[in-house]
């Protein structure tokens, strides 16, 4: 079994944490109260035993519990400070409390999102156990997809993709107004269906399985490392990372981007920060004249085509099922 989402998606995490900063806020409210009050007390008591070395030693400690008060308001300043700078330095324990943080934030109470990501992916891990006990050993997809079986399920992912272009219901493949890009992709791929052969549970997760479908990195790992998939680095990083080839995606492809031009090349089973951290990701329709032509959810909050050069610092690479 795999780990249903990442720590900082998982709403039951997400819950704790929400509380704990709902603690915070009211300790700090509490404090600045508690320190007045105290002070009032034992100045009032001073006062009334009419002992002037009290009152002097009352009005001492206001200075000492302010002090006592600005260093635990200072922690949480300093903790979010420092994690802010680790962050820059791609760290993944601040990159995780940073996420973290902010998806609870976010959240505001409400983890209906969280919740119903969490209940896909356990209904995904449901079905993936079940398929596993039913299949025989000889009913299993071969190691590689090739020839008119390919082509057909190449045909398929692509009528799927192009069926939703113009889409902006991004409740359709499980987001709620959140990125899903990967939601879309995962969506079209799990409707990929040819002789009984399911693209995405029987070929893209055969050997291993996405811990987290709406993770737009989670499946370069699976094209990676799995004997029956292929990754293959894009113009911009094949010379850093790969072996100098330059790859021409074609249609059926998964695509990969970074925005930023300057991806950390990371590839592990872990996906999002401090693991493989990807940008977007998108199918591949065909290439042409030096430009790789897509169709992505989430371009501009809707389902939609664009192009791009095969030279681009935004891609990363490809995902590739078939020969």
């Amino acid at each position: 079994m795999y780990f249903l989402l990442n720590v900082c998606e998982n709403p039951h995490v997400l819950r704790t944490i929400y509380f704990g900063i709902i603690i915070k806020d009211i300790i700090f409210t509490i404090i600045p109260i508690g320190i007045i009050l105290m002070t009032l007390i034992d100045f009032s008591k001073a006062v009334i035993a009419s002992k002037e070395d009290e009152q002097q030693k009352a009005v001492k400690l206001i200075p000492k519990r302010i002090m006592y008060a600005i260093i635990v308001f200072a922690i949480p300043w300093i903790v979010t400070a420092l994690m802010k700078t680790l962050s820059s330095l791609k760290l993944s324990v601040a990159l995780d409390y940073t996420t973290c943080i902010n998806n609870a934030k976010n959240a505001e109470g409400n983890f209906e999102y969280y919740d119903k990501l969490l209940e896909a992916e356990e209904k995904i891990e449901e079905e993936r156990l079940i398929d596993s006990v039913n299949k025989s050993p000889d009913s299993s997809s071969s190691e590689e997809v090739s020839g008119t079986v390919a082509n057909t399920m190449a045909k398929e992912i692509l009528q799927i993709a192009a069926a939703e272009v113009g889409n902006i219901n991004s409740g359709k493949y499980g987001g709620s107004g959140q990125a899903w890009c990967a939601l879309f992709t995962t969506w079209v791929l799990n409707k990929t269906v040819v002789n009984g052969v399911n693209l995405y549970k029987d070929i893209i997760q055969k050997e291993i399985p996405d811990p987290n479908r709406a993770g737009a990195s989670c499946t370069i790992n699976s094209f990676k490392n799995s004997s029956n998939l292929n990754f293959y680095y894009s113009n911009y990083y094949t010379n850093k990372y790969g072996n100098g080839t330059r790859y021409t995606p074609k249609g059926g492809d998964i695509i990969y981007f970074d925005w930023t031009g300057n991806w950390d090349g990371i590839i592990s089973n872990r996906c999002g920060p401090g693991g493989t951290w990807i940008s977007h990701i998108g199918i591949v329709e065909y290439t042409k004249d030096g430009r790789v032509h897509t169709i992505e959810g989430n371009s501009n909050n809707q389902v939609k085509r664009n192009a791009y050069s095969l030279d681009s610092s935004s891609l990363v690479g490809y995902g590739s099922w078939y020969s």
